[in-house]
């Protein structure tokens, strides 16, 4: 069984009445936020910033926006020390599109706090604010860094304190 995502209501909701410390330790891990994804009709890529993303969110139906906890899954994997992305339904974090590999790639929290995102040898490659990763090297990843799966799925990671800020109409 794959992983499920959360509608972004759902987080806003949780935000209400809170501050963000509190919101942050509610959540406890950053999230990806995951685009409702459109290309145009010459195949180009139809995103729009982070903020924006967010702003569309609140006239649009909030409940569309999904967001992923980056956190390991029950026992669906044995790596402990990263959330696995992936096709494949023993991830963390499951895609289930044809440009996104089976293990597509990992995120890691390090010693210091700090998350990182690898490549894990994906056949489409994975994509950091429009560079490509290198397989099995780990990048830093920070607040509004926008990843690009394979073809087709394209990621934000938001920090407990950003997305208690855009949810509460402050970022």
């Amino acid at each position: 069984m794959g992983a499920t995502y959360e509608p972004l209501s759902e987080f806003a909701e949780l935000a209400k009445g809170c501050d963000p410390t509190e919101f942050g330790s509610r959540i406890g891990v950053p999230v990806f936020v995951i685009y409702p994804f459109s290309t145009g009709s010459d195949g180009e890529d139809a995103t729009a910033s982070v903020q924006t993303l967010f702003v569309s969110a609140e006239r649009r139906q909030i409940d569309a926006v999904r967001v992923a906890r980056i956190q390991k899954r029950g026992s669906a994997n044995s790596f402990a020390d990263m959330v696995t992305i992936g096709r494949a339904r023993n991830n963390d974090l499951v895609f289930k599109s044809p440009s996104v590999s089976k293990f597509h790639a990992y995120v890691r929290k390090g010693f210091d706090g700090n998350y990182s995102l690898t490549d894990a040898g994906s056949s489409f490659g994975t994509i950091l604010n429009g560079a490509k990763l290198d397989a099995r090297v780990a990048t830093p990843l920070s607040a509004r860094d926008e990843v690009l799966l394979g073809e087709a799925v394209r990621l934000v990671f938001v920090t407990p304190d950003l997305l208690h800020g855009f949810v509460s109409g402050q970022g």
